[in-house]
Parts: structure tokens; C-alpha cells; sequence
């Protein structure tokens, strides 16, 4: 086995009309932790996600287009889901 893990690409999301970048972090509920994640998962804007230790259990790096999309995805996509308690939202400037 070689050293290097993981080669990547850094992609100009604002060429891609993505320019807003936040990372959002979540509070759920144990019980549907695994759900959530999985439906988190096939949100298009969503570009990683961590499980994470401490009062938040879910880390996610977005791009969106604008403060609307960003409240789309926060309020109705992701706050809709059963299980999730909170969402801190922070912009990355």
C-alpha cells in the first residue's frame, strides 16, 4: 500500500453560480442520527459531511447561490427532517 489516501480536485464554486459557503452544524436525536445522515446525503449542495463528538453530531460544508437557497436548505430540507433539533449556520466570508 502506497502513502498517499485520497487525491482531490478544488473546484471554483463560484464559476459553478455557488458562491455562498457555509458549514452548518446539527443537532439530532440519537435514535435518528444514521437516518438523517442518509437523507443529508443526496441534498446537492451538501459537499462533505462529518459525524462529529461535542453538543452538535453532524458537520456539513455547503455552497449555494445565494442567502435564499441557503435558507431553503437549512429551514425546509434539512429542519424538516425527522430528528433534527437545531441548525447553527456559519458563513464563511
Amino acid at each position: 500500500e502506497g502513502i498517499i489516501k485520497k487525491f482531490s480536485v478544488e473546484i471554483d464554486h463560484k464559476k459553478l453560480n455557488r458562491p455562498f459557503h457555509a458549514f452548518l452544524l446539527v443537532k439530532c436525536t440519537p435514535t435518528e442520527a444514521n437516518d438523517i445522515r442518509d437523507s443529508i446525503k443526496q441534498a446537492g449542495n451538501i459537499i462533505r459531511l462529518h459525524s462529529i463528538l461535542g453538543p452538535y453530531d453532524l458537520l456539513l460544508e455547503v455552497f449555494c447561490k445565494d442567502i435564499e437557497e441557503l435558507k431553503t436548505l437549512t429551514e425546509e430540507n434539512i429542519g424538516n427532517l425527522r430528528g433534527v433539533t437545531e441548525i447553527r449556520t456559519l458563513m464563511v466570508i
